[in-house]
């Protein structure tokens, strides 16, 4: 798993790398064919393959070194992966509510979040801000010999109404990778219920005017 907060950048450095890359590949062979080109170059980076890989890495990373201060400032202790990689749950409703003082936080977030597309926690982002566009947003470990013990995380919480405590409740510990146990029998549920819902329907209502409909409504 990527460490949080690592710097992490890859600049093709005058598109040498774009030009070594043959047009029909595997797909995600780029990495691999790179890293091995690089480690081993040929001339078709020139007459001096290793003086030229040499300037190629230079300027790669001068490139992302001038980029990282722009984005983060100069400071180099200061660059955190989790400055930029954010997650942002983005409610639909939040932009025709925008000073909705009955119900705040449509929106939740953002908060730094780790990992990346080479990592366990695997996720893809906009490269415009950082901000995360998919990744698993719940996770269950299940414990087959005693489901008692299986645990869960989710995300930004299991309420949909953003007047409920319980509508984010879960976002820092999914942010985080931190889970909650996920009880199974009913004596588990019952022992770590907060509350219960019941769901009772009205009696059928007759319809105005038709004695005879009325009856048959269920």
């Amino acid at each position: 798993r990527r460490r949080r907060c690592s710097t992490r950048r890859w600049s093709r450095g005058r598109g040498g790398v774009q030009r070594l890359v043959p047009q029909t590949r595997p797909p995600g062979a780029d990495a691999a064919f790179a890293i091995n080109y690089l480690e081993q170059p040929d001339t078709r980076l020139g007459p001096d393959p290793l003086r030229a890989r040499q300037e190629l890495l230079r300027t790669a990373l001068d490139a992302a070194t001038a980029e990282l201060t722009t984005r983060l400032g100069p400071d180099s202790t200061q660059w955190c992966w989790g400055r930029r990689l954010h997650a942002l749950f983005a409610h639909p409703l939040a932009a025709a509510f925008p000073d909705d003082a009955a119900v705040p936080g449509y929106n939740v977030g953002p908060i730094s979040k780790a990992g990346d597309n080479e990592t366990l926690g695997r996720r893809a982002w906009r490269l415009t801000d950082f901000q995360l566009l998919s990744g698993a947003s719940a996770r269950f470990v299940a414990d087959t010999g005693d489901w008692d013990h299986s645990v869960a995380n989710n995300s930004p919480g299991q309420s949909g109404d953003p007047r409920s405590p319980h509508y984010r409740d879960l976002f820092e510990d999914w942010a985080n990778d931190r889970y909650f146990p996920l009880t199974y029998s009913r004596a588990a549920v019952e022992k770590v219920a907060e509350a219960r819902l019941v769901l009772d329907p009205a009696p059928a209502l007759p319809v105005s005017g038709d004695e005879s409909l009325g009856k048959d409504v269920r």
